[in-house]
């Protein structure tokens, strides 16, 4: 692909520039997650929490809520096509993005060691 030139790069220090391509609700979203993922104890017992979360409110609205909260901060979509609009998003403020496959097990999912 075409690399940016250096006047054409966004400048990342300015907050205006930065953030321009995120409406308020999404603004929102990252300090609320940024905060959340400071906090140690949240950090530390993330499984834990998830599990209580999973007995106390059920699959579905805890799934439901991570995917808001954190899936869709950190990641454009699932599949190809899905991505495509928000790529093309970021596309329009001359911001790029790095495409990366992200497949998480459960430690007990993993093969063991022979």
């Amino acid at each position: 692909g075409k690399e940016l030139a250096d006047e054409d790069a966004v400048d990342f220090k300015d907050s205006t520039v930065a953030f321009a391509a995120m409406n308020t609700w999404q603004l929102f979203r990252s300090l609320v997650v940024f905060r959340t993922c400071a906090i140690g104890f949240v950090v530390r017992n993330c499984d834990t929490l998830y599990a209580m979360s999973r007995r106390v409110l059920g699959a579905t609205l805890t799934h439901g809520v991570l995917r808001h909260a954190l899936f869709n901060h950190f990641c454009a979509g699932e599949t190809a096509k899905g991505i495509l609009p928000r790529m093309q998003h970021l596309k329009s403020f001359g911001i790029g993005g790095i495409l990366d496959y992200a497949a998480e097990a459960k430690d007990e999912d993993l093969p063991t060691a022979a």
